[in-house]
């Protein structure tokens, strides 16, 4: 009788839940369903998002040009110390696309921590050099907001994308 009321304890427990036993935290850096990119800056060694028209300034862009230069965030996309990703780079002003790039096997790296999930550094969100070839162009997009629109497709195949309004600071 006592096996009896053991198993129907057990069982008890086992149908309600245990409150107090914590639920493991998913892997930011392992695949999942839901994937979620962001683009920031990196602030004293922290990710620090981009805000909702943040005035951004131009940095030089290693596929020629200039660009706004980002940091990638990943959620629920392979990252570790070997995992690679291929990155679309887009920028748009007005709806017409200003440069489209693509970083190919960019190192997407897991961070572990507070704000974990994958990192890649160094990218640019860069404009089209043979439309901006000129400090003329380039002065003329001072104050205009423009989209950033990020796509990381992780080893394997599994993408997300983020689309993010910023505002271009030219000069001083």
């Amino acid at each position: 009788m006592a096996r009896a009321g053991l198993t129907c304890l057990a069982f008890g427990l086992l149908v309600s839940g245990c409150e107090d036993s914590p639920q493991p935290a998913a892997d930011p850096c392992a695949p999942s369903n839901d994937p979620v990119v962001r683009i920031g800056q990196g602030v004293g060694g922290a990710f620090a998002p981009f805000e909702d028209g943040e005035e951004v300034s131009l940095a030089v862009a290693p596929q020629g040009g200039f660009g706004v230069s980002v940091v990638i965030r990943t959620e629920g996309l392979a990252a570790g110390d070997d995992a690679l990703a291929d990155v679309q780079l887009d920028v748009l002003i007005d709806g017409e696309t200003e440069g489209a790039f693509t970083l190919t096997d960019a190192a997407l790296l897991c961070v572990d921590g507070e704000d974990g999930g994958g990192l890649i550094s160094g990218a640019v969100v860069g404009f089209d050099p043979d439309r901006y070839s000129t400090n003329d162009e380039l002065v003329g997009l001072d104050g205009r907001e423009a989209v950033l629109d990020v796509t990381v497709m992780d080893g394997g195949m599994a993408m997300a994308s983020v689309q993010q309004t910023v505002t271009i600071a030219v000069g001083g």
